[in-house]
């Protein structure tokens, strides 16, 4: 009995959640964005966001023709005054390009607290990205995809603290799916595994 609940304590903590942030502010640019979007590493097309808004993870998944902002983004809290209607618009509707190929920028930031050592990170996207760390490490995935990619790295957290994220996304009308998907593994899940492994020592030691 005792070793079935230390093998579930450690089957847990590996599986994989959204990051652990309390809010995740967000922007987002739909006019005449067509290169951002593209190459998000070169940020927004003009100074000031179209809406903003709060989410309190980035696991954004539609397969839906013609969504709007809000199915996409899981209904956020509006910040912007308009953004209740902002909300309602279709993605990719009237938006400065007209060439069938429209794009929008987004851009995510938020604080996680983070223990030192390797941290893996994984980001499930169907267009570019460019993510940023405040510990100074960057990572660019710029291109167009017609299929979900998986991004996989490690991230050096060199002392315990808060760090600063800061995702860049662009979404591009090239297929109906649009998909971004930010994962750490959690604090919690973390503690499990630790103790799981503490735990079969234990078990082995008695026997």
């Amino acid at each position: 009995m005792g070793r079935l609940i230390v093998l579930c304590l450690i089957f847990l903590s590996v599986i994989f959640l959204p990051a652990n942030a309390s809010a995740i502010f967000g922007e987002v640019w739909s006019t005449d964005a067509y290169n951002s979007a593209l190459d998000p590493f070169i940020g927004p097309p003009y100074a000031k966001p179209d809406a903003t808004f709060d989410v309190e993870s980035i696991n954004f998944n539609s397969q839906a023709k013609n969504v709007s902002f809000d199915e996409f983004l899981n209904f956020p809290d509006w910040i912007t005054p308009s953004g209740s209607e902002f909300g309602k618009k279709k993605m990719f509707e009237n938006n400065g390009q007209g060439n069938g190929d429209e794009g929008i920028f987004f851009r995510f930031t938020w604080e996680l607290y983070l223990s030192p050592g390797s941290l893996p990170v994984t980001i499930v996207h169907d267009d570019g990205f460019f993510l940023r760390f405040s510990t100074g490490q960057s990572v660019n995935s710029p291109g167009q995809f017609q299929e979900p990619q998986i991004s996989k790295f490690d991230l050096a957290v060199p002392s315990p603290g808060n760090y600063t994220v800061i995702l860049n996304y662009g979404a591009l009308n090239d297929t109906d799916s649009h998909v971004l998907i930010f994962r750490t593994p959690e604090p919690g899940s973390m503690l499990l595994f630790a103790l799981g492994i503490v735990g079969l020592g234990v078990l082995r030691r008695r026997h």
